[in-house]
């Protein structure tokens, strides 16, 4: 079992959307609801960690969302796209 986990959350909703064993594996969703639902669908999501042992989203420490996990997605999606 992993030792942390990765929580994705809708903030307007305060429903999660997904959970995740890394921070990468989030971030790729996030980068696909970038590209096919725009800026606007990514800053209303937050992207938390989950402590091994925690019981229930209480335990949720918020890691970025809004702009932050925006401009994350956006410099991760350039980064592919610079030649080696």
């Amino acid at each position: 079992m992993s030792d942390l986990q990765y929580e994705l959350w809708g903030m307007e909703t305060a429903n999660r959307i997904a959970v995740f064993a890394s921070k990468q594996a989030a971030m790729d969703l996030v980068r696909q609801i970038l590209r096919a639902s725009g800026s606007e669908a990514v800053q209303s999501l937050g992207l938390g960690i989950v402590q091994p042992g925690a019981s229930d989203a209480d335990d949720l420490e918020p890691l970025m969302d809004g702009d932050e996990l925006l401009a994350k997605a956006r410099q991760t999606i350039s980064n592919y796209l610079r030649p080696a």
